[in-house]
This record gives structure tokens, sequence and C-alpha cells, in this order.
């Protein structure tokens, strides 16, 4: 399994969001949004697992995507 880093996620975006949208590319074992602190300003990122192949593809395709009016930041954590 390999587990993916997702960042500029809305403040609107869930589990179940990112499980839909990951899940377009492979099997998702796992997907959870938490909200970080970074200089005081609370963010919303997410780590989603997936098997190793279907991560790449997942990567490469949503990387940049349009989710929410939020451009996605996606790569390997």
């Amino acid at each position: 399994m390999k587990e993916i880093f997702v960042s500029n996620l809305p403040e609107s975006a869930t589990d179940a969001d990112l499980q839909a949208l990951f899940s377009q590319y492979g099997e998702v074992t796992s997907a959870r949004v938490v909200r970080e602190e970074d200089r005081s300003l609370p963010k919303r990122v997410a780590y989603v697992e997936m098997p190793a192949k279907s991560a790449a593809l997942a990567i490469e395709y949503l990387n940049g995507h349009e989710f929410r009016a939020r451009e996605l930041v996606v790569h390997s954590s």
C-alpha cells in the first residue's frame, strides 16, 4: 500500500469525498481528512491509502485537479 498526501482541500471536503474521488483510479483502503495548523492558519489536508499502481495513477491525474474551486496538490507521502 502507498500513502498519498493531499493538500489545498476546501473546508467542506470529507473522508467520503476523497474516497469517491480517488476510487476512480483503484481501490482506496483509507481516506482521512485532517486539520493541520500552519502559522496559526487552519488548513485541511488528507491522507489516502491505495495500492502502489493505483496511487501512481491517482497522483498523476489528480495533482492540479480542480475540486470545489481549489486546485489539489497530490503527492506521495
